[in-house]
């Protein structure tokens, strides 16, 4: 199934583009049934958030992270290699989510091609942008998902997170739900740089204050933070990850507590 959606502002672009089998565990809609169903056992919910850079200093690739995940082919422009795992299984749900205010050359790739291709297109860009030999390229976190939610439920869970955590500030979001036995994941990869009209701007914005205006130190120096946010900033987003879960589970008859 392949769909394209607009909803809240918030562009996705999602494909089901894996084949079964491999580590699928055949579990894609309301009919899937959770561990208490299959072992007598009840699920407890884990909020677990894990984050890591990608850069071309340890020899990585940001193309390659994404064909990977994606279960993709893509090919890797900055070396002429093309990168195959459409073969490795395992990916049930690919999404891209660019800013409700993202610049055409993203947006309007992003409405016209599914979310490998717009993945392929834009790490291409991300690796032609970051000449330095040992740039960053991107932060990628891997969320785990409850068991007790269905694919579908858990799927509406991450938009959530998204909209709220990266859409909302700007950020670029390609994400790939992987529904394996009893481990279902999500690999959640972004963007360093805010988008501009012509690419890519710095990895690190003004600080501004409540009048809009850049905050200076005492040193009469504008005061400047990571566009994707620092340590605290990165403990926000776990609280809220785990505040997002709380709430569908909840929402969907499933108790969080005593």
């Amino acid at each position: 199934m392949h769909y394209k959606k607009m909803t809240m502002a918030h562009l996705y672009v999602a494909s089901d583009m894996c084949r079964p089998g491999a580590a699928l565990v055949g579990r894609r809609g309301p009919e899937r049934s959770n561990k208490q169903a299959r072992t007598g056992e009840t699920d407890v919910a884990i909020y677990h958030l894990s984050a890591q850079i990608i850069g071309k200093g340890a020899g990585r690739s940001a193309v390659a992270a994404a064909a990977y995940r994606h279960c993709a082919r893509m090919d890797r422009d900055e070396t002429g290699e093309e990168v195959d795992y459409s073969r490795k299984g395992g990916n049930a749900h690919s999404e891209f989510a660019v800013p409700p205010d993202a610049p055409a050359w993203i947006a309007e790739y992003a409405a016209d091609f599914e979310a490998p291709e717009t993945s392929a297109f834009f790490w291409n860009a991300v690796e032609a942008h970051e000449a330095r030999r040992d740039a960053q390229l991107m932060r990628e976190f891997v969320l785990a998902l409850p068991n007790e939610l269905t694919v579908d439920q858990n799927i509406d869970l991450v938009r959530d997170f998204v909209a709220q955590e990266l859409s909302a500030h700007g950020i670029v979001a390609d994400w790939a739900y992987h529904d394996l036995a009893d481990n279902p994941h999500v690999h959640l990869m972004m963007s360093l740089r805010p988008l501009t009209e012509e690419g890519f701007g710095a990895k690190r914005v003004p600080i501004l204050g409540d009048d809009g205006a850049p905050v200076r130190g005492a040193d009469g120096k504008i005061r400047s933070v990571q566009f994707t946010g620092g340590l605290e900033r990165l403990k926000a987003m776990r609280a809220a990850w785990a505040d997002i879960q709380n709430h569908h589970l909840a929402k969907h008859g499933h108790g969080t507590g005593g």
